[in-house]
């Protein structure tokens, strides 16, 4: 028979397991969005960067410019740009 004490003790450790998954999973989105940011200042397109990564383009927007990325203009940039 299982007892309340048994119960409480599953879930305690399945709340602990829960949170160790979430901290994981948190710093493998900070480090993939680390990368992304890097891949973007070296100068490597939206596009691009959203095909290596399975992101969307809005999606890798959005990751910039929630971390102060400056977007770049459309298109390439012309001679007086670069």
């Amino acid at each position: 028979m299982t007892t309340m004490g048994d119960v409480m003790a599953e879930l305690a450790e399945k709340t602990a397991a829960a949170a160790r998954d979430e901290a994981t999973a948190a710093a493998s989105r900070a480090e993939q969005h680390a990368a992304i940011i890097k891949a973007y200042r070296e100068h490597k397109g939206l596009r691009s960067i959203a095909e290596t990564t399975g992101y969307s383009h809005e999606g890798v927007r959005q990751i910039l410019l929630d971390n102060g990325v400056e977007l770049r203009g459309r298109g390439r940039p012309t001679k007086a740009d670069s």
